[in-house]
């Protein structure tokens, strides 16, 4: 069984490009790119362009599936930031 400190590691993993903490390249660098590449796009529903508010300064440019992820690409504006 998985637990707090295994998803953290993991997360940890994602982050740094495939190494773990410990050292070893776990998963190739280029290998997991390609598993956070978009390989499906959703496009957005009526009900979801007004139920999903942008919070500011990000705004939902493009939602998709990868490999195990759904991707939400934002850009980010500096309205309301100033």
């Amino acid at each position: 069984m998985s637990g707090s400190e295994d998803f953290a590691k993991w997360m940890l993993m994602h982050l740094a490009n495939g190494r773990s903490q410990s050292g070893p390249q776990v998963l190739n660098a280029d290998d997991l790119q390609q598993i956070h590449t978009p390989q499906t796009v959703i496009r957005p529903s009526k009900a979801m362009k007004i139920f999903r508010r942008p919070l500011a300064p990000f705004t939902v440019t493009e939602t998709g599936y990868a490999f195990g992820w759904k991707l939400d690409i934002t850009k980010v504006s500096r309205k309301g930031l100033d």
